[in-house]
């Protein structure tokens, strides 16, 4: 169920880790679209396959978002 509703997430947020983390490595592969952003606070070498990246605890970003 997960794989199928990223499939067709209009947008995925990756919160607190990075895109090589066991549980975003075996999901994020089913998204296709261009708004992939991750918010964490530790940059990461696999960050340049996101589409936005902001390097911040998320519990400080997510409260500007909404």
């Amino acid at each position: 169920q997960a794989a199928d509703a990223i499939s067709q997430a209009d947008m995925v947020l990756v919160l607190g880790t990075n895109l090589k983390s066991d549980l975003t490595e075996q999901l994020i592969k089913y998204y296709r679209r261009k708004k992939l952003v991750l918010i964490k606070k530790e940059e990461h070498y696999m960050d340049r396959y996101a589409d936005y990246c902001i390097n911040d605890y998320p519990k400080n970003i997510l409260p500007l978002l909404v």
